[in-house]
């Protein structure tokens, strides 16, 4: 099964490439990305470009850190769609529970595991696609990205016991910017890609996780920003995951559903119209400017069967899905 990101999680690359003297537009090129996925304000691309991506830019002279400079570039902002059920987390035992259930929504296809033994806790992460998993850009990227992830939620400096890459080991040159980044102890050849720390770490108390994530998201919107346009970007980021309910974005806005109902009544707007043109904009879009299969797209928008979201296209375009795609090309 093909599985899609959001391109947020490109969200820095063209200006680390820049920093780093390389050309992003022709990095995108060389994988067959068009400079879309980095201008467009919500996209998607499959993982496995995304992978790619990562590991051609790793194999430039000078782009051997911009998998792990990435991963520390990215916010908590992500995970936008998991606020509701990240609110009742006050440590990080509580965290790591709502991660492993709902992380393939952030990234499909990835699963994180805990093993927790007298006196070392592991958290272990896997992938449906075993490339995926023994490719060593998007193993530095998610280690990378867990430990600045759980750094940015936790007042005190984190402490890695030692790190375990499935991957051959790379020249002494990674080594000693792994040593200088995670200050640990680094292991390669290991079965599995994990973390370890100190059991404590699992009584470390969090204040109110949620609330930093919704001021990220508001922080990242200018402050005049129509109501309808902030629930469309959530709405966007939610999509493929199927948190996209009233009260899902009503809890990322920090507006309970009933008042984000009056606000967009105010506004002669309903929450349902909204959800409506985003997948019309989102389905015209990849049917009509990407080569995705329409099962994926119909994944893409939230719908669980093909045959739903060609019921909907009939009502937007009026016709289906693959009639659109033909008519585009003539």
């Amino acid at each position: 099964m093909q599985h899609y990101i959001s391109n947020h999680f490109l969200r820095h690359f063209v200006k680390l490439t820049r920093q780093n003297n390389l050309d992003p537009v022709e990095l995108l090129k060389a994988v067959g990305l068009s400079k879309k996925v980095v201008t467009q304000e919500y996209s998607v691309l499959p993982l496995r470009q995304f992978v790619t991506l990562l590991t051609h830019t790793r194999n430039q002279p000078r782009g051997k850190s911009i998998a792990l400079l990435l991963a520390q570039q990215q916010d908590i902002s992500v995970f936008g769609p998991l606020i509701p059920k990240l609110e009742d987390c006050h440590n990080i035992q509580a965290l790591l529970d709502v991660l492993q259930t709902y992380v393939q929504s952030v990234i499909p296809g990835l699963s994180i595991s805990q093993q927790q033994h007298l006196d070392n806790f592991m958290v272990s992460f896997s992938h449906d696609d075993p490339n995926i998993m023994h490719n060593s850009a998007f193993c530095e990227y998610a280690v990378s990205f867990a430990f600045h992830l759980l750094q940015q939620i936790i007042e005190m400096p984190l402490s890695i016991r030692s790190i375990f890459f499935p991957t051959a080991e790379p020249s002494p040159s990674f080594i000693k910017h792994y040593q200088g980044l995670f200050h640990c102890s680094i292991a390669f050849n290991q079965t599995q890609l994990a973390l370890c720390f100190h059991p404590d770490i699992l009584s470390l108390k969090v204040n109110n996780i949620a609330q930093p994530l919704k001021t990220k998201i508001s922080q990242q919107a200018p402050q005049n920003q129509h109501i309808g346009t902030k629930i469309e970007e959530l709405i966007s980021m939610g999509l493929a995951s199927g948190n996209v309910s009233i009260d899902v974005i009503g809890h990322s806005l920090g507006l309970h559903p009933r008042k984000l109902q009056r606000l967009l009544a105010k506004e002669r707007l309903s929450y349902s119209q909204i959800l409506d043109n985003v997948r019309q904009q989102h389905a015209r879009q990849y049917i009509t400017h990407t080569q995705f299969d329409m099962s994926s797209i119909a994944y893409m928008l939230g719908y669980k069967n093909l045959a739903t979201f060609s019921r909907e296209c009939k009502k937007w375009f009026g016709g289906s899905p693959s009639q659109l795609r033909k008519m585009t090309e003539l």
